[in-house]
């Protein structure tokens, strides 16, 4: 079916198929594989088979048939808050594109300086796990009439299984330990440190909206300083320096001492008490404890060629297993 033709008119594609219910089958997967556009790879869907009948009876009618839709979603984009369209100046194109979309189209200026048609869920900010969903029944109700009640959505049904009673969206469940980690950031920023810090990344599923239970601060109400939270683990990157030694007891010295001189400062800048170990350091911020462990992509090149799997479990931190997971994020 051709990109356009889901807009043709339901009426007049009505007579390409023996009923609606196959006419639908082919129409609502095109219009969805085009409004989801990057969010979802592919977009397939399948009826219902029809009920038996007698041969001497009279046909039942396939008006009750259920249409089932599978999305296979791209993670990278199947949360965007964003959909964009075509440059303003792009007529057939912009014309398209408000047809697609209706009333969710507007005219957007980005910071690259674009001007974009563009939809956009900026109401869904904090549960962008529904976006989809919210674009899916959007389009549905728009172009097919067919209301929240008309189909079934599976997404969220877990949610409320998955998060604390007393917050109102889930992600909000994610919102103070992320925070803390922001805050981490600009104290980190802040400090007097032999190297500059290139990047830090969060590799806790706790920051990175994936955890199932996510930890609670020992500030919130019914917490206490020594109740038990898990540690939030951090990957920390310097900036390149050619005074960092080829030997890798000796590098694991060099970032133990990264560890103290970092401990000093925190302490002396902020008045912020934090524990070291010899392969990382513990801050807490904000009733969360986070654990950094810094990564050196000389050490990891090291490891490798020295082969020796004694050696590699003598200067291997805990963290070594996440640390070459994400080497490549650097």
């Amino acid at each position: 079916m051709a990109e356009g033709e889901v807009f043709a008119g339901e009426k007049k594609r009505r007579l390409d198929w023996y009923d609606w219910s196959t006419a639908l089958s082919h129409s609502i997967p095109a219009l969805l594989s085009r409004g989801l556009s990057k969010r979802a790879t592919r977009v397939t869907a399948f009826l219902s088979p029809l009920a038996d009948w007698a041969v001497s009876a009279t046909p039942t009618p396939s008006l009750h048939r259920t249409l089932t839709v599978g999305l296979c979603l791209d993670p990278p984009h199947a949360q965007s808050l964003v959909d964009h369209g075509p440059p303003a100046d792009d007529a057939e194109r912009v014309r398209e594109f408000k047809e697609l979309w209706g009333q969710k189209a507007e005219l957007r200026r980005f910071k690259d300086g674009s001007i974009l048609q563009a939809s956009v869920w900026e109401n869904l900010k904090d549960r962008r796990n529904l976006i989809v969903q919210s674009a899916v029944a959007y389009l549905l109700k728009l172009h097919f009439g067919l209301g929240a009640a008309a189909f079934s959505y599976y997404a969220a049904q877990f949610d409320r299984l998955l998060v604390d009673p007393r917050l109102t969206r889930p992600a909000d469940a994610f919102t103070k330990p992320i925070h803390a980690f922001e805050q981490l950031l600009r104290q980190l920023k802040s400090l007097d440190l032999p190297l500059s810090i290139s990047s830090v990344h969060a590799v806790s599923p706790s920051l990175r909206y994936t955890e199932v239970f996510i930890p609670q601060s020992t500030e919130e109400a019914g917490g206490y300083p020594g109740m038990w939270a898990p540690l939030l683990d951090v990957v920390l990157q310097f900036e390149s320096s050619g005074h960092w030694p080829d030997d890798l007891e000796a590098i694991r010295h060099t970032k133990t001492a990264f560890y103290l001189r970092m401990a000093d400062e925190l302490q002396s800048q902020l008045s912020l008490d934090s524990t070291v170990a010899a392969d990382w350091i513990e801050i807490p911020i904000s009733g969360f404890t986070f654990r950094l462990v810094i990564h050196h992509e000389r050490e990891l090149l090291l490891l490798r060629h020295a082969g020796d799997q004694k050696a590699i479990k003598k200067v291997a931190t805990p963290l070594f297993s996440l640390v070459s997971f994400f080497s490549s994020d650097f």
